[in-house]
């Protein structure tokens, strides 16, 4: 490797160290290429690219603009040398991550490659006295493909070495165990989407989410939380917004907010009408709360009556809330083409009311067979998909299909009589368990009873009327 200036003891040892990355996977940012990007920055773990401005990383100046390391947690070694190097202290820009450029060692599991906590350990060892751009566990995506989350760890420490931090971009898991002055942040930008369920992956703590809300933002003027996590509902990790945040004490200059995930039942309310909300100027919502719906139909003549009864906890005997909607029916029965009656009236019922629960249960099926072909509780859930809402269905249905498995059945109480039971966006088996869980000694649970009840009675009521 050939040096414009000679390095030091330390920075020569970081170069040394490099030399163990394949020649194909070490470059420089020579020019700005078709993205602009910023130029002098040494890569590690992509390939040169003349698209990109990637050149072979042969000749390096003293003081690059920053470094990429897209060797997710492989090559430690690297890492210790650059804490112990001279470019901490002077670099703007610091990105530790993947790529869709495929580096990871041979024998390397994708947790493994993806869990960045030694890295962390690493990092936070030293002061980043001029950092201002960190973006830590992405996977970039330099071509069509899947970012994966992994985890980084407690950033607590190493985020409080870097003092002149503007913006912070963190993809994967991750703690902080209180909350941190953020004096010249202006951007930060979290996601922790779990899309293949790594072990490693999982949604950060109600106490981190605490802590990062209540942390003191002064200049931070765009915050994007993505927290939809795979398993996070069975986990039952649910946020709640602190006062600090709500009040914008602790982020007075927010003008662009963007949240997602899961959170207790009643926070999409205290958000919408907080001064935090009123303040910025442009902002999205797509929060789901930790609580079931029951949705139930029934048809009198040219009408529908749909019921719905919300609950937090399957072994409730009596439900929280209870909603009625009314409307023409949508259409008449096809065979074979259930969901074109229904669907419209669940839908009906779930936005006239702004309800936004994490689970839907319906009496129907799912799917409806072995091969995943797609019944009442897929189709629903794909209607709320496409509008950007991330709603799990569990189809509970009481007359079996040709060809249903075994294993979606479910016995309640005495009854011989099986219940069946699959559905998407949750684990079956977790699915099947709520179902067994919920409250009532027959075959039919109390509340999705209840649900029937409560249409069939406004049926009567409307015939009276």
């Amino acid at each position: 490797m050939i040096f414009k200036n000679k390095p030091s003891k330390e920075d020569l040892e970081l170069y040394q160290q490099i030399l163990d990355i394949p020649t194909e996977y070490r470059c420089i940012q020579s020019r700005s290429g078709e993205w602009n990007l910023p130029i002098n920055q040494i890569l590690l773990g992509v390939k040169e690219s003349r698209f990109f401005g990637w050149s072979e990383f042969s000749k390096i100046v003293k003081s690059p603009a920053g470094f990429k390391f897209y060797l997710g947690s492989s090559h430690l070694n690297v890492f210790t040398s650059y804490a112990n190097s001279s470019f901490p202290s002077k670099v703007h820009d610091l990105f530790v991550g993947s790529s869709t450029e495929c580096y990871k060692p041979i024998k390397t599991t994708e947790s493994d490659y993806l869990d960045y906590s030694p890295v962390t350990e690493i990092l936070a060892s030293v002061y980043y006295p001029e950092l201002k751009v960190f973006r830590y566990g992405i996977t970039e995506l330099f071509c069509n493909g899947e970012g994966l989350n992994g985890a980084v760890g407690d950033i607590t420490g190493l985020l409080d070495k870097m003092p002149k931090l503007e913006h912070l971009e963190i993809g994967g898991s991750f703690t902080v165990n209180k909350p941190i002055n953020f004096s010249n942040l202006k951007e930060l930008s979290i996601q922790v989407v779990d899309a293949c369920e790594l072990p490693v992956s999982k949604e950060p703590s109600e106490e981190t989410f605490t802590n990062l809300l209540k942390s003191n933002s002064p200049s931070l003027n765009s915050l994007t939380i993505d927290f939809n996590c795979y398993g996070d509902f069975e986990r039952r990790t649910n946020y709640v917004f602190p006062d600090e945040f709500l009040n914008a004490e602790s982020m007075p200059n927010l003008s662009y907010i963007e949240i997602s995930g899961l959170f207790k039942k009643g926070e999409i309310k205290r958000l919408k009408e907080s001064l935090i909300w009123e303040k910025s100027q442009r902002k999205f919502c797509n929060i789901s709360e930790a609580y079931y719906l029951a949705i139930d139909v029934h048809y009198e003549g040219d009408s529908a009556f749909v019921a719905g009864v919300s609950f937090t906890d399957p072994s409730q005997k009596e439900p929280d809330r209870v909603y009625y909607s009314e409307l023409n029916v949508p259409g008449e029965y096809e065979s074979g083409e259930f969901y074109k009656r229904e669907l419209p009236c669940i839908t009906k019922l779930i936005d006239e009311h702004q309800l936004n629960p994490s689970v839907i249960i319906i009496d129907g099926f799912v799917y409806l067979d072995s091969v995943n072909s797609w019944g009442l509780g897929a189709r629903l859930s794909h209607h709320y998909f496409q509008q950007g809402r991330e709603i799990s269905v569990i189809g509970v249905a009481k007359n079996p299909r040709q060809n249903i498995p075994k294993n979606w059945e479910v016995f309640r109480g005495s009854s011989l009589k099986p219940l069946y039971v699959r559905a998407v966006g949750l684990d079956d088996e977790f699915s099947r368990n709520i179902i067994k869980s919920m409250s009532g000694e027959h075959r039919q649970p109390t509340l999705l009873k209840l649900a029937d009840k409560l249409c069939r009675e406004r049926v009567d009521s409307a015939g009276r009327t």
